[in-house]
């Protein structure tokens, strides 16, 4: 149902040269053209959003979802009938990592998140320590708020633990929204908790402020796999990256971490991993500022970005590089709005 709505949206994607993140879109237009997608080889901007009216479809697919029953223990491969979407024309490959964790359990049993926990991780981000969340990965949080440094209200999609909402309270942040499966509880000042189903209709009707800076670090590679009983979907991350770009105010930043490779690979149901084919649709709706690895900050410059990363995804440890990215103008195919 809900996946047919990459057909009637048009979100630009420019072709660039080799000093850009993506500078062989133009192997794949077909592809790309075929989900609804428009490659624009005279675009000084490389990655645009779509028009503002096809939000509230994007939210309410959120919605629609959330009434969905769970599917548990999660499916052990993709449903066939769904293969050339979840491979992108066999461009993507599959193979097992199958996980049956125990979180197919009822999420509306409160969790708190006590002032005391975000506390601590304020003290700590404050020391800029990278014995929090995902260890030594994390300084390229820290990188990228130094060279875009936050104001406003901010939001937070998808944690197991609130060490990010730390990072950003200690960057001043006006406020903080976690939006999180799991019902949480939440007493920092300034600190809101909403689940997504609940988040994404307060958007659509208006009743949520825009954001100025949203984050998302290792969560969106997970939308659509079932792992955690939600309903198999092979554009479950590309809807839940759009429809959190409507909650961002224009020209408000994402920065957003998931598992890049030189290959596009779907570790089932673990994990995707973003590479050459994939990733340009993930990030389509952003301008990309940056991308932080190891140490490593590319702006503008993406000559070497690629070869910083790994040749293979069956790594255990996967990277999983940090890109800002901008909402831009809305535009419509290849014209501007």
């Amino acid at each position: 149902m809900w996946t047919c709505w990459i057909a009637a949206v048009w979100l630009l994607i420019s072709t660039v040269d080799g000093s850009k993140l993506f500078p062989n879109l133009a192997e794949n237009a077909a592809l790309y053209q075929s989900l609804g997608y428009e490659v624009c080889p005279d675009s000084a901007v490389e990655l645009a959003l779509g028009r503002r009216d096809e939000c509230k479809q994007l939210l309410d697919i959120i919605v629609q979802k959330s009434r969905l029953p769970k599917v548990w223990p999660p499916p052990t491969a993709p449903p066939e009938a769904l293969a050339f979407n979840y491979t992108l024309g066999s461009r993507v490959r599959v193979f097992d990592w199958y996980i049956v964790d125990g979180k197919g359990e009822d999420t509306s049993a409160a969790v708190e998140f006590p002032v005391s926990l975000v506390e601590a991780y304020l003290e700590r981000a404050k020391g800029r320590s990278t014995e929090i969340g995902y260890g030594v990965q994390i300084s390229s949080v820290y990188a990228a708020l130094d060279a875009h440094p936050l104001t406003g209200a901010c939001a937070v999609h998808g944690t197991q633990e609130p060490w990010v909402e730390g990072i950003l309270f200690a960057r001043n942040a006006k406020s903080v929204l976690t939006v999180e499966y799991k019902n949480l509880k939440c007493t920092f000042p300034d600190h809101r908790c909403m689940m997504p189903p609940v988040w994404a209709q307060a958007v659509a009707d208006g009743k949520e402020q825009l954001v100025d800076l949203a984050v998302s670090y290792s969560s969106w590679e997970h939308d659509g796999l079932g792992r955690y009983g939600d309903p198999v979907d092979p554009f479950g991350d590309l809807i839940t990256t759009s429809a959190v770009a409507c909650s961002i105010k224009p020209g408000g930043l994402l920065l957003l971490a998931v598992p890049v490779a030189k290959v596009d690979c779907i570790a089932w149901n673990a994990h995707r991993v973003y590479g050459p084919v994939r990733l340009p649709l993930l990030l389509a709706n952003f301008e990309v500022l940056g991308a932080y690895w190891a140490g490593q900050s590319f702006h503008g410059d993406f000559a070497g970005f690629w070869e910083a990363m790994p040749e293979r995804c069956e790594e255990q440890h996967v990277t999983q590089p940090l890109f800002v990215l901008r909402t831009t103008p809305h535009r419509h195919g290849c014209k501007a709005a």
